[in-house]
């Protein structure tokens, strides 16, 4: 029986190719488990540098004496005198009587309508200075020019308002409703003697109505509501005053902001702020404790899993650990505190620290003490154990450090082994390329073979 024969595929290409591929592309496998190596390496490196940053940080506010300085203030009556302490303020005390509190000049004008009510147009001019009592007269201040304000024509009391708040001209502007109407109300930016103002006015008699003069105080419709005046008060017998009710200063490392005036003293008292210290420790022992453990797990083994850490081994890494744990057990010469456990600060088995409470608490009572433990500036062995650790720090995250220096070591292998994996993708795909080309021709050159011996059977099986 003939049987006709067309051309076909007699080899499967793709599987062919891809199988081939599988062995060219092991070199490229390689590489690409070893660039992730790389990577895995260049990030736990990364975790590491921060974790020494975060404990530079807590570090350098153990070195820096400030921190031994803070101290925290208490008012008897804080509705009458709040007061803050900063660092550096002597313990001590502190008695204030406050005969009157600083105020801004207010001023009134007469009833409207209501905000709709018209008052014309024209310009007052505010100028700002003093008044004096005896004649009553006011004493402009030749350093502060006169403000010329323009309001517009027909403006009603709210636009005059706005107009006044625009200009910047050391004072605003609001209304007031009481039971006869509205009335606009004009006061000083700042409180202080020096920051009274008057107004005069040119225009429509509605404007006008809006000038003040002090010497002439009923020749408008506007009346002085609250005089400007100074804070005037004693502490500890000292009189003082000021054009704020502010005073930051005014007593070496201290804020005092006065609330209410009265005849009863308040009493302000400062000591160190314990609590404040302590916290800078714990965050030190802390910022230890987190940068201990990323080392430990960094470089630890476990030998039931067999699973090493990404940096176990790692001369670097290891030589970082051993420097660190170094300091930690040195001590300070001539320093009455000498170790870090003599402070309550205890280095434990696996390397972190934990802090004793009641024998931190105790060598805090002396401040002194526990800042030249950290912070003495002193040379060799009288150094204090934050600037020691501050300096290996610096050397260690310094564009010349170790640890910047493995990392910039890493970042070079690992561009250099992207580039031959890049020049071995350009490899792999000419390789696939070319085979492809040669099984196709080979599945060509079968299939004509398959066609003509078919062809001769089909023949002689007619014959």
């Amino acid at each position: 029986m003939a049987t006709s024969v067309t051309g076909m595929s007699t080899i499967d290409v793709n599987s062919i190719v891809s199988q081939l591929m599988t062995v060219e592309r092991q070199p490229l496998q390689a590489l690409q488990k070893t660039l992730s190596g790389i990577q895995t390496k260049i990030s736990a490196f990364g975790k590491l540098q921060s974790q020494l940053s975060s404990f530079q940080s807590a570090v350098q506010s153990l070195k820096d004496v400030q921190t031994w300085k803070a101290a925290i203030a208490t008012s008897s009556d804080e509705t009458a005198v709040k007061a803050t302490a900063r660092s550096g303020a002597l313990n001590g005390g502190y008695t204030l009587v406050v005969d009157h509190l600083a105020q801004r000049q207010t001023i009134a004008s007469g009833a409207y309508a209501d905000s709709a009510a018209v008052v014309g147009g024209g310009t007052l001019t505010l100028q700002l200075g003093t008044y004096a009592s005896d004649p009553v007269s006011f004493v402009a201040d030749p350093d502060r020019a006169p403000v010329g304000i323009t309001i517009a024509a027909g403006s009603t009391v709210a636009q005059v308002r706005d107009a006044i708040n625009a200009a910047g001209a050391g004072v605003s502007a609001s209304l007031v409703n009481d039971a006869s109407g509205t009335r606009l109300m004009i006061r000083s930016t700042d409180t202080g003697a020096a920051n009274a103002f008057q107004l005069t006015a040119s225009g429509d008699a509605g404007l006008a109505d809006l000038a003040f003069n002090p010497a002439a105080p009923t020749a408008t419709s506007m009346a002085m509501t609250q005089a400007s005046q100074d804070a005037a008060l004693t502490i500890n017998g000292l009189e003082i005053s000021s054009a704020s009710n502010k005073l930051d200063g005014v007593v070496e490392n201290m804020v005092f902001d006065l609330k209410r005036s009265g005849e009863t003293s308040v009493e302000v008292d400062v000591t160190g702020d314990a609590a404040s210290m302590r916290a800078e420790v714990e965050k030190f022992v802390s910022a230890w404790n987190d940068l201990n453990k990323t080392i430990a797990d960094q470089t630890k083994y476990d030998a039931g899993s067999k699973v090493a850490g990404v940096l176990q081994g790692n001369g670097t890494v290891v030589s970082v650990q051993r420097q660190l744990r170094n300091l930690l057990t040195q001590s300070v010469d001539g320093a009455t505190l000498s170790r870090l456990s003599e402070a309550g600060i205890e280095l434990q088995r696996d390397g972190s620290l934990n802090i004793k409470g009641s024998k931190l608490d105790a060598a805090l009572a002396n401040p002194a003490n526990v800042q030249a433990l950290f912070s003495a500036t002193g040379t060799g062995g009288a150094e204090g154990i934050a600037r020691r650790f501050d300096t290996l720090l610096g050397s260690l995250l310094g564009i010349d450090g170790a640890v910047t220096g493995a990392t910039d070591t890493l970042r070079s292998r690992q561009q250099g082994v992207t580039r031959q994996q890049d020049a071995l993708e350009v490899r792999m795909t000419l390789i696939e390329a070319r085979l492809r080309r040669q099984y196709v021709a080979l599945d060509a050159q079968l299939a004509q073979m398959g066609s003509a011996s078919a062809l001769i059977a089909q023949r002689f099986g007619q014959g």
